[in-house]
């Protein structure tokens, strides 16, 4: 038995050679079966496109597993529940998670990361500001960094979703360096670092993944400098989501937390909304309005 509905996906042909190019994906249709135990529809409304995107799609095994060939292309999405079969996840319910970029996604409550109210902040704000993004940017900034009055903070990408959070979380500036770049930028601030400095790499979009530049060439600098370094994978802080969730949204409420978007209308525009984050081309958290 079916449900009778008719999904729209998109699906990786091939990996990136090295571009990020739309060919790489493909659009397919296909009729939804009936739910098992534990899974529930649910109908997306909004799908994440992140910059991540890139590793995901590699053919080298990064911090997750690649997108497999002919595989749905992973993402995370807000949507509502349209059908359940598991007695915690509930018709009419909200949720954000990893639903993928398609009209329809069935998923097991491992797929999922929050449940959410529809009614206190806009619905695409939870993939933006108070989503991943957000997310990553208060585990990096308040968590690792433990900012100070009177200190100052150095952002790269600070335009993007996740660099725009962190400008806004900081309090008065602090005297670490966050970095979603790498490269020449990377080595111009290092070079500016204060005594004790903390930095915090969440992201290398100005590097190629494959092969591996050269390097490292800052142990010198931070021996000068005493200052420590380290890398941040906002997987480590998903058991933590609705505690961070819950500060970020206050902030947003309060007026405190803003959450600039450009968002693309259609599933058909993900890969073309893809490759313009990767060239620098978008105007606030990339999404796509399924």
């Amino acid at each position: 038995m079916s449900l009778n509905l008719i999904n729209t996906k998109i699906v990786l042909k091939k990996h990136p050679n090295p571009s990020v190019t739309e060919d790489l994906f493909e659009l397919k249709t296909e009729e939804l079966k009936e739910l098992k135990d534990g899974e529930f529809l649910i109908n997306v409304k909004y799908v994440s496109i992140d910059p991540a995107m890139r590793g995901w799609i590699s053919d080298v095994r990064n911090y997750s597993e690649p997108v497999a060939i002919d595989g749905s292309m992973r993402s995370l999405g807000v949507g509502k529940i349209i059908s359940s079969k598991d007695k915690d996840f509930n018709e009419n319910e909200y949720v954000v998670g990893w639903l993928g970029w398609q009209k329809y996604a069935v998923v097991s409550k491992s797929a999922i990361q929050i449940k959410i109210n529809p009614n206190e902040v806009p619905l695409s704000a939870n993939l933006g500001a108070l989503g991943l993004n957000g997310i990553t940017a208060f585990a990096g900034l308040v968590d690792i960094c433990k900012p100070k009055t009177n200190e100052t903070i150095v952002v790269t990408t600070a335009a993007g979703s996740v660099g725009s959070a962190v400008g806004q979380i900081a309090p008065n500036g602090v005297d670490y360096f966050f970095d979603n770049v790498g490269g020449e930028q990377f080595d111009a601030v290092m070079e500016n670092l204060n005594i004790n400095a903390r930095v915090v790499i969440c992201g290398t979009i100005g590097m190629t993944s494959y092969p591996i530049p050269n390097g490292p060439r800052i142990n010198r600098t931070l021996l000068v400098k005493r200052a420590k370094i380290e890398g941040l994978l906002v997987l480590d802080y998903f058991d933590r989501y609705q505690e961070i969730y819950d500060q970020l949204a206050q902030w947003f409420k309060d007026g405190k937390l803003k959450n600039k978007e450009d968002i693309s209308d259609g599933l058909p525009k993900a890969p073309a909304s893809l490759v313009k984050i990767l060239n620098g081309l978008n105007l606030g958290k990339q999404l796509v309005k399924i």
